[in-house]
Protein backbone atom coordinates (compact mmCIF):
# COMPACT_ATOMS: atom_id res chain seq x y z
CA UNK A 1 0.00 0.00 0.00
CA UNK A 2 0.97 3.42 -0.43
CA UNK A 3 -0.93 4.67 2.26
CA UNK A 4 -2.53 2.84 4.79
CA UNK A 5 -5.56 5.63 5.16
CA UNK A 6 -6.84 3.95 1.70
CA UNK A 7 -6.80 0.89 3.53
CA UNK A 8 -9.57 1.07 6.12
CA UNK A 9 -11.92 3.71 7.23
CA UNK A 10 -10.94 2.75 11.30
CA UNK A 11 -8.14 1.72 13.20
CA UNK A 12 -9.92 -1.71 14.27
CA UNK A 13 -11.00 -1.81 10.47
CA UNK A 14 -7.28 -1.87 10.14
CA UNK A 15 -6.10 -3.72 12.45
CA UNK A 16 -8.27 -6.70 11.52
CA UNK A 17 -7.29 -6.73 8.17
CA UNK A 18 -3.67 -6.93 8.80
CA UNK A 19 -4.42 -10.06 11.04
CA UNK A 20 -6.38 -11.39 7.74
CA UNK A 21 -3.29 -10.87 6.16
CA UNK A 22 -0.62 -12.04 8.22
CA UNK A 23 -3.32 -15.08 8.39
CA UNK A 24 -2.74 -16.03 4.80
CA UNK A 25 1.27 -16.11 5.36
CA UNK A 26 2.12 -12.40 4.14
CA UNK A 27 3.02 -8.78 5.81
CA UNK A 28 1.31 -5.72 5.44
CA UNK A 29 4.17 -2.94 4.02
CA UNK A 30 2.71 1.09 3.67
CA UNK A 31 5.53 2.96 1.72
CA UNK A 32 3.92 6.18 2.95
CA UNK A 33 4.56 5.78 6.45
CA UNK A 34 7.36 3.09 6.54
CA UNK A 35 5.42 0.82 8.57
CA UNK A 36 5.68 -2.96 8.05
CA UNK A 37 4.53 -5.90 9.74
CA UNK A 38 7.32 -8.44 7.73
CA UNK A 39 9.07 -8.65 10.61
CA UNK A 40 8.93 -8.32 14.43
CA UNK A 41 10.14 -5.08 14.98
CA UNK A 42 7.95 -3.45 12.25
CA UNK A 43 4.55 -5.73 13.49
CA UNK A 44 5.43 -3.98 17.10
CA UNK A 45 6.17 -0.81 15.85
CA UNK A 46 2.60 -1.45 14.19
CA UNK A 47 0.62 -2.09 17.13
CA UNK A 48 2.26 -0.19 19.33
CA UNK A 49 1.06 2.89 18.34
CA UNK A 50 2.75 3.05 13.97
CA UNK A 51 -0.66 4.44 12.78
CA UNK A 52 -1.55 6.74 15.40
CA UNK A 53 -3.27 5.80 18.70
CA UNK A 54 -6.86 6.70 18.19
CA UNK A 55 -9.85 4.68 16.96
CA UNK A 56 -10.24 6.53 13.50
CA UNK A 57 -7.86 6.73 10.93
CA UNK A 58 -6.90 10.57 9.48
CA UNK A 59 -8.15 12.04 6.54
CA UNK A 60 -6.82 10.73 3.10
Amino acid sequence: MTNYVRLARTLRDLLGIVETIKERGTGFLSLAEDIETTTPAGELIFHRGGPGNSTSLPPC
